[in-house]
């Protein structure tokens, strides 16, 4: 317990010296932000050819990213985001404006956004070609985390600290860059088909860097198999989803209602999902908006709503150190997570710790009661303000903890 005092108290510390400054860096907006680098080549990879009928007509495609850098800024160990655009595997680019305007808004928030172009092109009254469309982009996404990983000193950011983010497609891709492994690439035979499209980090370049984000943000997007979302790869996850979404559900469906795309599970069911196994998440759901809710042109209602909510998620990791971030160690189980006004923990027969806490993303302590041989309490927290919080207790000289989010 005494550790974990010491972690919090260091994060308490540093939010005390943000705050005699009048502004909190990650939070609010103290930077101009500047493209600082444009087409930058992050890999070369085969992508397939027009008409897209043919999956062995391909051509060599250098893979492209641009980098958002936070103006006049000094620090060399920023938080990063790796940003995809959506459309549907055949369209879009790293500039559409949207994308644009969430790289430079969190830019000045004093994160390096790279925003990253990949390969588009498939037969859409092919499954097979379908899916391999979304495969490369998954592992054009795989390319980009490791090269960003990669030239950390270059970028002057952290390479523990690297986020991943998207809309529509490009969400699919951080989602399955988040929690699908090698091993459960076997489920699509698609993907050995001639020619074989290889293993998820083999292909765009050579780095050994490691791709998995440290959390993610999911803009309407969706996974193939929620059974992909698991404790070992713990991975936070913030979504967002129009309630109305024609094109990608936010339940079970099959993407445009094309009958040769397979079905997806949305947001409303990866956030259950993870739920579920009690990992760190939120969820915001915008009543009557459909796909892209955020518009593809000028100014809209959810811009704001989306930077804000995703910033505030990503802030306590941002703020820790590597190791600090406390993760559930599978020891205990919380529902619902995120919660609202009450909430269940359980850690079953084995363990007899005597007294809980709860503490806020400052190191504050927010609650804390006595036990007595429980193996699991209710609890009443709807006086706790939105935000993120770690309940913990320590036993046979081991401290035990899980993370939660108040809505």
């Amino acid at each position: 317990m005494l550790k974990l005092l010491k972690v919090f108290l260091s994060v308490f510390m540093i939010l005390i010296s943000l705050s005699l400054q009048g502004q909190t860096r990650y939070i609010d907006s103290l930077f101009q932000p500047n493209l600082s680098q444009q087409d930058v080549i992050y890999g070369n990879a085969p992508a397939l050819g027009w008409p897209y009928l043919s999956e062995t007509y391909t051509y060599p495609q250098d893979l492209l990213l641009d980098v958002y850098s936070p103006s006049g800024d000094t620090v060399t160990d920023r938080p990063c985001i790796v940003y995809a655009h959506g459309g549907a595997f055949l369209f879009g680019a790293k500039n559409d404006y949207p994308v644009v305007e969430f790289c430079e808004r969190m830019t000045a928030k004093g994160y390096v956004v790279v925003s990253i172009a990949y390969r588009l092109g498939f037969n859409n009254l092919d499954s097979v070609s379908s899916q391999r469309a979304t495969y490369r982009g998954i592992q054009d996404y795989h390319a980009a985390m490791r090269y960003v990983k990669q030239h950390a000193s270059q970028l002057g950011i952290d390479s523990n600290k690297v986020y991943g983010a998207g809309n529509s497609a490009g969400s699919i891709m951080a989602i399955h860059v988040a929690y699908l492994d090698e091993y459960e690439r076997v489920n699509f035979p698609a993907l050995s088909s001639t020619p074989d499209l290889g293993c998820l980090s083999c292909s765009g370049n050579a780095y050994q860097t490691g791709a998995v984000p440290k959390a993610i943000a999911n803009l309407w997007g969706a996974i193939i198999d929620t059974a992909f979302i698991e404790v070992s790869n713990n991975v936070p996850a913030i979504s967002f989803h129009g309630d109305q979404d024609g094109l990608v559900s936010p339940n079970h469906a099959r993407p445009f209602n094309n009958p040769f795309f397979p079905k997806l599970f949305g947001s409303t069911i990866i956030h259950q999902r993870l739920g579920h196994l009690s990992m760190m998440n939120s969820y915001q759901v915008f009543t009557g908006a459909g796909h892209e809710p955020w518009g593809l042109f000028g100014t809209n209602l959810y811009m704001d709503s989306i930077v804000e909510a995703t910033a505030n998620f990503f802030y306590p990791m941002t703020v820790m150190s590597t190791d600090e971030r406390p993760r559930p160690n599978g020891a205990i189980q919380c529902y619902p997570n995120p919660a609202t006004d009450k909430m269940t923990l359980s850690w079953g027969n084995t363990l007899k710790p005597t007294q809980w806490h709860i503490l806020n993303a400052e190191g504050l302590l927010c609650m804390q009661g006595d036990l007595h041989g429980e193996s699991s309490i209710n609890l009443i927290v709807e006086a706790l303000p939105a935000g993120w919080y770690c309940f913990a207790f320590a036993c046979d000289g081991s401290v035990y903890r899980q993370p939660f989010i108040m809505q």
